[in-house]
């Protein structure tokens, strides 16, 4: 997406993943200002992954007209009448 997130440090990060100390708003603050100050650089070095248009998906799914929606029992389920 190409926003920079920063996460607290846990033990579950991917290395090179920037983080701050959890509890440490000065660690933070100052992560915070790094990334600030270099975003453009960070932006390029994260890779970006493909996604799908889900807010175009929900539009649609929205706006969709009820009665034209066919509704068919789950073929997984079982029906009891």
């Amino acid at each position: 997406m190409g926003v920079p997130v920063l996460p607290s440090q846990n033990g579950h990060r991917p290395a090179g993943v920037m983080t701050y100390r959890e509890g440490d708003a000065r660690d933070l603050c100052a992560k915070l200002i790094a990334i600030a100050e270099s975003h453009s650089p960070i932006k390029q070095e994260a890779p970006f992954q493909e996604a799908e248009e889900n807010i175009a998906k929900t539009a649609d799914w929205l706006l969709e007209d009820p009665r034209e929606l066919r509704q068919e029992p789950e073929q997984s389920l079982i029906h009891v009448q």
